[in-house]
């Protein structure tokens, strides 16, 4: 299944612990280490949306290739108005999208991971009979959420669905640690490292020079949900010039035309991409799972015992 994850980021102040997403815990950030925990799991397409400090907030994760958006009205906005932001992003291009607060940061992969097996409509982690977070939801229940507009947030919204919520009972305590109300013991923070352990590998395909890899593939999915490479470009937070220079780079190295314009009339102009382009986003794609599903065989036969 396709999966998506929309984490809210936008008005999180503690008057005790400041602002939130930028806390460390351990030796990451906050928004860093939910990030890492569903790119672990397998989740790659992660939509933030900030407010507050996002600039700040963008930095942490700039080479994660996350979809940065932003709740410009965060001030008067509550965690439903913010969410239905990422909600409204991933609707079209998403079977199943996961719901979770940055201030609950601690749940592991293994809860990712057996949230998504699940064949559930809607469903939520229990641990020691409270439920917690991430919340993973179908999409068929994404209007709901979006057209929603009485009181009780993004619980309320799911409720107007007619929709049943089940619960999957887990040994995780993190997807309860809501930070703005527990400090994190030492033990759950070294736990959560030990079970972070992974390989990283970022695959690249190159020619005379390396002209397609995560970044450029992120930049033409955008381009072709959204028709325009400009706008492409600002939810990647690279200047437009950028994002040009890196597809006429791969143009050059793939030896055909990627990003075609069409001229617009009173509705403007867009982007799109060729067959060209589709076919080279679907070869590295599945380049890329082959390569990953064999790394993590390797590394478990190397690592597994590692304590």
């Amino acid at each position: 299944m396709n999966t998506g994850v929309v984490l809210v980021a936008a008005n999180m102040q503690s008057k005790e612990k400041g602002f939130v997403p930028l806390m460390e815990v351990g030796s990451i950030s906050v928004v860093e280490r939910v990030v890492a925990t569903f790119y672990q799991a397998g989740v790659n397409k992660i939509v933030l949306v900030s407010g507050e400090n996002a600039q700040e907030v963008e930095k942490q994760i700039p080479h994660m290739g996350v979809i940065c958006l932003r709740d410009e009205n965060y001030e008067t906005s509550d965690m439903l108005k913010t969410a239905q932001i990422g909600f409204s992003y991933l609707e079209s291009i998403c079977d199943r999208i996961a719901f979770c607060p940055v201030d609950i940061p601690m749940f592991t992969v293994d809860t990712v991971k057996k949230l998504m097996e699940s064949k559930e409509l809607i469903l939520s982690p229990s641990y020691q009979g409270k439920g917690g977070h991430p919340l993973v939801i179908d999409t068929s229940i994404v209007p709901y959420i979006l057209k929603f507009r009485g009181e009780g947030g993004i619980e309320a919204a799911i409720r107007s669905s007619g929709i049943e919520k089940k619960w999957l009972e887990v040994q995780d305590e993190g997807t309860l640690l809501d930070i703005t109300k527990k400090s994190v013991s030492s033990e759950l923070v070294e736990a959560h490292k030990l079970q972070m352990l992974h390989p990283s590998l970022k695959i690249s395909i190159a020619k005379e020079q390396n002209f397609f890899g995560p970044g450029t593939d992120q930049l033409l999915e955008l381009i072709e949900s959204t028709g325009s490479v400009r706008n492409a470009c600002q939810l990647m937070n690279i200047s437009y010039s950028k994002g040009w220079k890196m597809i006429r780079l791969m143009e050059d190295q793939w030896g055909h035309p990627i990003v075609e314009r069409k001229q617009g009339g009173v509705t403007g102009g867009s982007s799109y991409l060729t067959e060209e382009g589709k076919d080279l986003i679907e070869r590295y794609r599945s380049f890329q799972a082959e390569i990953k599903e064999q790394a993590n065989k390797i590394f478990a036969k190397y690592f597994s015992d590692h304590k």
